[in-house]
């Protein structure tokens, strides 16, 4: 006798698929007849904000003027500019001043805006300076690769 008699099938295959094919019954026949839970107070669906006809584009004049008058009146000219551009209806209109607008910029390009150093932690527990961004801040400062940063 060479080789083994034993017929090998896969235990429960026929349990398996009876078994899927009454659950499926089962969920067909309640969705049939209207039986699946619901939920008693479905309330609104999702929330949604449909784009009003009345948004204006803002007038670029009207911003220089409102600006002009408030600082003719000793008043904050960014202030004017954003009450001009919230009543435009643009929920997506800002205003910025210059240093707001020069990071805006560099965050659009990608550009990181920090102190130009990388830093590690030895395996003393110690923060080192591994990398610093030649002409960035920490290089201005004198700061070396391989100094210890001290932590508070």
């Amino acid at each position: 006798m060479s080789g083994c008699s034993h017929r090998f099938r896969p235990r429960g295959l026929c349990r398996g698929a009876a078994l899927t094919l009454v659950f499926g019954c089962a969920l067909a026949t309640a969705a049939a007849t209207g039986s699946l839970p619901q939920d008693p107070d479905p309330g609104p669906g999702p929330q949604t904000r449909a784009v009003s006809s009345t948004v204006a584009p803002v007038d670029r004049d009207e911003i220089e003027d409102a600006a002009a008058e408030a600082e003719a009146d000793g008043k904050s000219v960014k202030d004017a500019a954003e009450e001009v551009v919230s009543r435009s209806g643009d929920r997506w209109g800002a205003v910025y001043d210059e240093r707001e607008y020069e990071e805006f910029e560099q965050a659009l390009d990608g550009t990181y805006t920090g102190v130009g150093l990388s830093a590690r932690r030895t395996g003393g527990g110690d923060v080192t300076v591994s990398r610093v961004q030649p002409g960035g801040p920490a290089d201005r400062a004198g700061i070396r690769a391989g100094d210890l940063l001290r932590t508070l």
